[in-house]
């Protein structure tokens, strides 16, 4: 009978070991195929995402140390994000040149860098390197799900490497200093986005409940730096600063759906590990490690609730749920962890059996996030077409490309149409003289040529400017397959 029942824990060891395996083997797939998409993608010389390049543009603004955040023209409209993204990019160009190369170095060492810290963060509360190495590959694993990310030249994934980071500082290192470095970095994580604030508060919350000393010591630290560096850009800026990171984003709407988010971003994709950690939840309360259980919860709410707010937010793409995908993942690893030396060696291997079925779930095949040699021919044909036009063409789209064919970029994309939805209400006019201002320049015939988009409201085009023909524009690389839309090209009336 003794022999039976060593052969049957040695029969479950072994069963264990083997899960444990599958997920490592998964991980392993999840983070070669992003390194390959990176080592396919990293080169190509047009925009992965068509707002990539007006990030370029206002990096290479930067460089030549013009401000970020001026009254909107129609020569430059700047994003609603905070700078830090902007200011590090620059000192990579230093290194690689102007470009998309140093926004993707940026990004693509960021995610790295977070892969780490959830690997990281699982060994330090005690999981072993396996549960480590599955957490960081679970989180390899969402690079489809948030919109290809990981590499584009944008400021997510710095922003969530240096919450991460900073969070990561206040729950495990100990000492003045770790006051310090947790304050840093959550206060760099808040000028890379703004949206840091929502992943913080909860947990600082939590901090200051259950360490009052030391969570008022980061908390009061973190508020006294942003605010001042806040005082300060806004000063530096003349007012400008604070209108673009908190007046414009507040103007906006909200979606308002509640269901899609947690059915359609969350629970279908990650049904199982919603479960693993629910399931956690329950018996660490039941168990009595309820301080655990509410750093962990405390943890997953802010990352959560910063994506549930950016996408509900009238804009708000695939990109925003990198938090909340981030979370999971190192709160699955977490969990895992805590299964393994808390509940019995059964329930442990269903907590492995749910993580390997969720990295399972999860695999996807890289050529749809490749650029092709379709594209760039595309790209090259339309910069031919737009090169051989007299002139100057506003292009409100595309950014930094133009200026390859001699064309002057005016940078407007996106962060006009931010501007033009926003309700400012007292500081509406402000929005309004910005479109005067393009009006105006469609009335006199200041371009040679127009090509419109939805990001600014020409409403006087079709009477100072006639459509010429349809071209075939690269409008984006959309995450799962190149697409080209049709341009209209409008030329200048004295041009017919």
């Amino acid at each position: 009978m003794i022999r039976n029942v060593l052969n049957a824990e040695s029969l479950q060891k072994n069963l264990a070991n083997a899960i444990q395996w599958a997920c490592l083997a998964m991980s392993a797939v999840f983070l070669a195929l992003f390194l390959y998409i990176v080592f396919k993608s990293i080169s190509f010389p047009y925009p992965l995402e068509f707002i990539e390049a007006h990030i370029v543009s206002i990096v290479e603004r930067v460089r030549k140390g013009l401000p970020i955040y001026v009254k909107p023209s129609i020569e430059y409209v700047t994003f609603l994000y905070t700078p830090f993204y902007y200011y590090v990019s620059v000192a990579v160009s230093y290194v690689t040149g102007m470009g998309f190369l140093p926004l993707r170095l940026v990004s693509i060492v960021s995610s790295l860098v977070s892969g780490y810290i959830i690997y990281a963060w699982v060994v330090k509360q005690g999981g072993s390197v396996k549960e480590g190495l599955i957490a960081a590959g679970l989180f390899f694993a969402t690079y489809p799900l948030s919109g290809r990310w990981f590499d584009d030249g944008r400021v997510d994934s710095l922003f969530l490497t240096l919450s991460l980071a900073g969070l990561y500082a206040a729950h495990t290192m100990r000492g003045r200093h770790a006051v310090v470095t947790a304050s840093v970095l959550l206060t760099l994580a808040f000028f890379t986005k703004q949206s840091a604030l929502i992943v913080m508060a909860p947990f600082l919350v939590i901090g200051i409940i259950l360490e009052q000393k030391r969570g008022l010591k980061i908390a009061g630290l973190t508020g006294a730096f942003i605010l001042s560096l806040v005082w300060l850009a806004n000063t530096v800026s003349n007012g400008w600063f604070l209108f673009f990171v908190f007046d414009v984003p507040a103007g906006h709407g909200f979606k308002q759906h509640l269901w899609f988010f947690w059915h359609s971003d969350i629970l279908h994709f990650f049904i199982r590990a919603v479960v693993l950690i629910l399931a956690s939840f329950g018996l660490m309360l039941y168990k009595g490690h309820t301080r655990k259980c509410l750093e962990y919860v405390a943890l997953l709410a802010g990352f959560t609730i910063s994506s549930y707010v950016g996408r509900q937010h009238l804009g708000g793409y695939l990109n925003v749920l990198m938090p909340v995908y981030a979370a999971l993942a190192l709160i699955s690893g977490l969990c895992l962890a805590w299964l393994h030396k808390n509940v019995s060696p059964n329930i442990y291997m269903a907590g492995l059996v749910l993580m390997c079925l969720q990295l399972g779930s999860l695999l996807y095949k890289p050529n749809h996030f490749i650029p092709t040699q379709t594209q760039k021919n595309m790209y090259d044909k339309f910069l031919n077409k737009i090169g051989s036009i007299k002139g100057d063409i506003l292009m409100p789209e595309i950014q930094f490309i133009q200026e390859r064919v001699g064309k002057t970029n005016y940078i407007l994309g996106t962060a006009a149409w931010d501007l033009e939805r926003s309700n400012l209400k007292d500081k509406n006019y402000i929005k309004q003289a910005f479109l005067h201002e393009v009006n105006h320049a469609v009335k006199s015939g200041r371009f040679a040529a127009i090509i419109p988009s939805f990001t600014v409201d020409m409403p006087d085009l079709d009477t100072y400017y006639h459509w010429n023909a349809n071209m075939e524009k690269p409008y984006q690389f959309d995450r799962r397959r190149a697409q080209y839309t049709s341009a209209n090209i409008y030329l200048r009336d004295d041009d017919k």
